[in-house]
């Protein structure tokens, strides 16, 4: 099974408009990073002479992408996905970092693996912008 990647692209201010205010849930890319359904992209917005838009409030914002087609329509190597936000779980970033302290990672000394394994649960769950069940 291929592991889910996140994509991170360049978009310009007046396409990130569109999808902020919700007219566009879709992007068309050139396939040169091989994106699937399933993996996420991040965006980084731009201005026309390709100065970064700081401030923009899809910068950073994570989106899962739900499906891709190529060819009928397109030109060769192009596709189009559609994307979907990613929500927040509730609490995760709090729920990690009092996990990681009761880990001991602020101490020297360690707890037993059960914690520790837990508290990775927890982490990989917020790289890849997943909610999980408390356990």
């Amino acid at each position: 099974m291929r592991k889910r990647m996140t994509h991170i692209i360049k978009i310009l201010d007046s396409y990130a408009d569109a999808i902020i205010d919700g007219r566009k849930n879709f992007e068309v890319r050139l396939n040169d990073r091989g994106y699937n359904a399933g993996d996420y992209v991040v965006f980084k917005v731009i201005y026309k002479d390709g100065c970064l838009f700081g401030n923009h409030p899809l910068n950073n914002k994570r989106y899962r992408i739900t499906y891709v087609h190529s060819d009928l329509g397109l030109e060769k190597d192009y596709v189009v996905f559609g994307i979907k936000e990613q929500s927040k779980c509730p609490d995760r970033e709090k729920e990690i970092l009092k996990a990681i302290q009761t880990m001991g990672l602020f101490r020297t000394n360690y707890p037993n693996d059960e914690v520790e394994r837990v508290v990775m649960k927890y982490i990989k769950a917020y790289i890849h912008g997943e909610c999980i069940e408390k356990e």
